[in-house]
């Protein structure tokens, strides 16, 4: 599956091909690990977030429209679901400090 292009890939993915989901993934997992690192600095946080971008493209690839590039639609759903998380931890954090400062 080397030799195929990410749209061929993509089409293959959408009728329910696991392995060329699996190579998609396999192409652009550095990258967006890298990606999701540079905002997170954090390794574990990258890993969690970069797994759950790729089930995430996993889950909804049939709402790709392949307008744009796989890894530009890849790249935005690494972005969510990193400014998400942090949008969760600051909530998190605020609740836990309104806790404390009740003592």
């Amino acid at each position: 599956m080397d030799d195929l292009s990410d749209d061929q890939l993509v089409r293959l993915a959408k009728q329910e091909d696991v392995e060329a989901f699996a190579e998609l993934a396999r192409r652009y997992q550095g990258r967006i690990y890298n990606l999701i690192i540079g905002l997170t600095k954090n390794h574990c946080d990258a890993d969690d977030l970069a797994q759950e971008t790729f089930l995430m493209a996993y889950k909804f690839l049939r709402r790709y429209k392949q307008d744009s590039s796989f890894y530009t639609w890849l790249y935005r759903i690494a972005v969510n679901r990193t400014l998400n998380y942090f949008k969760k931890t600051q909530r998190e954090k605020r609740k836990t400090e309104a806790v404390i400062n009740e003592f």
